[in-house]
């Protein structure tokens, strides 16, 4: 069998879910696992939108990366992703747009390069949302107490108090 047991091609199976996910969702599987290296914090000024993202682009960045920090999903090794999910989402709204204002070609069919295009973008968006929890059924299996204003108390610093 070609390729097998060469230790060439893919990796199998689903993308490992992250500790800090497995312990959100309640799973005992984060306490079978050694310590996974932990990205450094976000401070709030590293949360400014990129210069490289369009003005929507950046709009989206403002609503969403204090939502996902302060839930403890992102964090700063995970920028350049976040980035790209808000250049994507935004192109994704120009072309929705574009279709909504355009509809249909001269002949009365769907415009299928925009249609095509944004369905590209849909695929990407839906993988990069469910990685960040941003979908109900990624949410669904997540346990976030997050109150908006409210900073998590430091356990070990109040025993130690």
């Amino acid at each position: 069998m070609a390729g097998h047991g060469s230790g060439k091609g893919g990796r199998r199976g689903p993308a490992k879910t992250p500790s800090k996910l497995l312990f959100l969702r309640g799973s005992h599987l984060v306490n079978d696992r050694g310590q996974e290296p932990q990205p450094p914090v976000i401070e709030g000024a590293d949360l400014t939108p990129p210069q490289t993202l369009s003005p929507g682009g950046q709009a989206i960045w403002q609503k969403l990366a204090v939502q996902l920090r302060d839930c403890g999903i992102l964090t700063a090794i995970d920028l350049v992703a976040f980035e790209r999910y808000c250049d994507y989402l935004d192109k994704f709204r120009v072309i929705q747009a574009k279709i909504k204002e355009a509809g249909f070609d001269k002949d009365g069919r769907i415009r299928w390069r925009e249609t095509r295009a944004m369905l590209v973008l849909e695929s990407s968006l839906s993988r990069i949302e469910q990685q960040f929890g941003m979908t109900p059924a990624s949410r669904a299996s997540l346990r976030v107490n997050f109150i908006p204003g409210k900073k998590e108390k430091d356990e070990k610093a109040e025993y130690f108090k």
